[in-house]
């Protein structure tokens, strides 16, 4: 995709009258929110808690929001460790569940590590073009649970996540499970302008980052009452809803039907669908994901192809390899 074309997808405002909401203002009851912090190797990122930490410290709610915690790791089982964390959720009297895995961070702690760092490989054109645009400038300061909250309670979302990228290096589409077309470099790129309705509707929710209202677990609870299981009690003497276990769809996939393998994220969105919810996306959000490096907005890859073509910097050198099926 040419810079040319690439220009139609930036934007240096938000459209329409930023800030969205005025929280507090906005709510006539408390905002009672329940965090949920899976960890699969046992440790915390320290970007993350500072991030979540100044997050709810300068929300717009301000006393509206009433947060209680559950922290869970070592579970090797990522289908059971949600059902754990949805049972404690569902145990107590919060109406909204956020999950938060380990390996996510938000707007706060990463934006100037990551901009310094494109800043020695773009040109000075394309970094204040893409990287230094008015929308991202915004995002990076953007609260990530005021703006998920928003989504949940001004524009009745009941379940919305936040979209991050597959830790796939330059493959940053996980195949069949993107929402994209991985065969059609074209569609890579994706408009990202800050509005209030910015959504996409998709029952392919990453858990990593995502908003669950209590009526949608009880939805599943009616409709699905084989989900039940006794062992391994997670609440002494009450049942826990497999709402995350891992389940096969029947799709259209390039044309073909296929029978798709839906991972515990992808089929919880599904059920949350067959139970009349409309899972959806919030694109506003500028969240990065842990890997070898932050895997971001900033990688987007007609973003990462441009700064290729166009690379001239001194004090670095770029070639590329050929791949092993290639000759040179």
């Amino acid at each position: 995709m040419a810079k040319k074309d690439l220009l139609k997808t930036r934007a240096d405002k938000p459209i329409g009258d930023y800030p969205w909401w005025k929280g507090a203002d906005d709510v006539k009851d408390d905002v009672t929110l329940h965090i949920s912090l899976p960890s699969y190797d046992g440790t915390l990122s320290l970007d993350q808690d500072a991030a979540l930490k100044q997050a709810l410290q300068t929300t717009s709610l301000g006393d509206r929001l009433k947060v209680e915690f559950n922290f869970i790791s070592n579970d090797s089982l990522v289908c059971r460790a949600r059902d754990k964390l949805a049972a404690t959720f569902l145990s107590g009297e919060s109406e909204w569940q956020l999950q938060i895995d380990s390996d996510i961070i938000f707007p706060y702690g990463m934006g100037q590590n990551l901009a310094s760092y494109y800043a020695n490989w773009m040109d000075e054109e394309t970094f204040n073009l893409f990287l230094n645009e008015g929308v991202f400038r915004l995002a990076l300061t953007m609260n990530a649970i005021d703006e998920i909250l928003r989504s949940g309670i001004q524009d009745g979302k009941k379940i919305v996540g936040g979209y991050y990228f597959w830790r796939g290096g330059n493959k940053n589409f996980n195949e069949s499970g993107s929402l994209f077309d991985p065969l059609n470099e074209e569609r890579w790129e994706i408009e990202y302008k800050l509005r209030p309705d910015n959504y996409i509707e998709t029952d392919r929710l990453a858990t990593g980052f995502l908003l669950t209202h209590r009526s949608v677990y009880e939805a599943m609870d009616k409709k699905y009452p084989e989900l039940a299981y006794t062992l391994p009690a997670i609440i002494p003497g009450k049942p826990t809803m497999a709402y995350y276990t891992p389940n096969i769809t029947d799709e259209i996939y390039q044309g073909k039907e296929m029978r798709f393998y839906r991972s515990e994220d992808y089929a919880f969105g599904w059920r949350a669908k067959q139970c009349g919810f409309e899972p959806c996306l919030n694109m506003n959000l500028l969240l990065g994901h842990y890997g070898n490096t932050v895997y971001s907005w900033f990688d987007r890859p007609a973003l990462q192809k441009l700064i290729i073509s166009e690379f001239d910097n001194k004090r670095h050198f770029i070639e590329r390899q050929p791949e092993e099926n290639e000759t040179t």
